[in-house]
C-alpha cells in the first residue's frame, strides 16, 4: 500500500483506489447524510494522488484493542492516578480522546495536543465522580437525527398556541434556554449525550401532552413540567451507569426549553 504514495503510480491504479473508496463511502452512508461524497467523486486523478500521498500509513502495529489496553495501563501508572480512580480508567481515556479530537482542526500542529495540566484536570474530574461510571456515547446519534424544518424559536412557538402568554415569562423561559446552550459549549460531548437523552424522553410523551391547537399559559407550564419530570426520571436511571456533566431537574428543564428554542420540539 505504501506504493500508492510513489510519484510514478499509474493513473489506473489511483482511479481503482478512488472507486473503491467511493463505494465504501456510499455503503457506510446509505440512507444517511451523504457528507462529502460528491466532492470525493469530483476529485481528479492528480488531486486524488496528492490525497493518497498525504496519508501516513501504519502496518504491523498493534490492533485497536492492544493500543487501548496500553493506553489504560499508562493511565494506571500515571502520577495523577490513585485508588479513588480505580474502575474509572476507561472514562479518563474517553475524555482524553475527546479533548484531542476537538483540537484536530487547529492549523498549528502543536496545538492539536493537550498538556500535562489539562491531563491533571481530567484525572481530578474523574476523581470527583461517584462509582465507576462510563461515558455515554449517545452523542454519536445526535448527528443522525432528521432535523425538522421548523425554524421558529421558543417565543414564536409559545405565541402560536397561546397569543396571550405573558411577555416577561417568555423572556424568563428564553433566558433559561440560553443557559443550556452555554452549558453545551462548555461541556462538549458529555452534554450532547445528555441533551440527546432528554430529547428521547420528551418525544415519548410530547404528543400525549399537546392535544389541542390552542392552549392556555397554565397548560404550557404544565406541559413543560411534565417533560422535565419525564426527562429527569430518565436521567436518574441512566446516571446509575453513565456520567453526565449536570443532572439536576433545573438544568434538565433548561435543556427542554432549549429543545423548543431550536427545531426539535414544539407545542403544535
Amino acid at each position: 500500500m505504501g506504493g500508492l504514495q510513489a510519484d510514478d503510480v499509474e493513473d489506473s491504479t489511483v482511479e481503482i483506489v478512488k472507486q473503491l473508496l467511493v463505494a465504501e463511502y456510499e455503503s457506510q452512508y446509505n440512507g444517511k447524510n451523504k457528507g462529502n461524497i460528491e466532492k470525493l467523486k469530483s476529485e481528479t486523478v492528480n488531486s486524488f494522488r496528492l490525497f493518497l500521498k498525504s496519508i501516513r500509513w501504519f502496518f504491523g502495529d498493534d490492533d485497536n484493542e492492544a493500543l487501548k489496553e496500553a493506553a489504560l495501563m499508562k493511565i494506571r501508572k500515571s502520577k495523577f492516578f490513585n485508588f479513588r480512580l480505580c474502575g474509572k480508567e476507561e472514562y479518563i481515556l474517553s475524555v482524553i480522546e475527546e479533548r484531542i479530537e476537538e483540537r484536530q482542526h487547529n492549523s498549528n500542529y502543536s496545538e492539536r495536543f493537550i498538556d500535562k495540566s489539562q491531563i491533571e484536570l481530567i484525572f481530578l474530574k474523574a476523581e470527583s465522580i461517584e462509582g465507576s461510571l462510563k461515558q455515554d456515547f449517545a452523542w454519536k446519534s445526535w448527528g443522525e437525527i432528521a432535523v425538522p424544518d421548523d425554524t421558529r424559536i421558543l417565543k414564536e412557538k409559545i405565541y402560536d398556541v397561546c397569543s396571550s402568554f405573558d411577555e416577561k415569562e417568555i423572556g424568563r423561559l428564553t433566558r433559561r434556554a440560553c443557559t443550556a446552550k452555554f452549558g453545551e459549549r462548555e461541556s462538549g460531548k458529555d452534554y450532547l449525550s445528555l441533551k440527546y437523552r432528554v430529547l428521547e424522553a420528551c418525544e415519548e410523551i410530547i404528543y400525549d401532552q399537546v392535544n389541542s391547537d390552542t392552549i392556555s399559559q397554565e397548560r404550557v407550564g404544565l406541559i413543560l413540567d411534565a417533560l422535565r419530570n419525564k426527562a429527569s426520571d430518565t436521567i436518574d436511571e441512566l446516571k446509575k451507569d453513565f456520567h453526565y456533566p449536570v443532572n439536576n431537574s433545573h438544568s434538565v428543564k433548561s435543556i427542554v426549553l432549549d429543545l423548543f428554542d431550536s427545531c426539535y420540539l414544539s407545542f403544535d
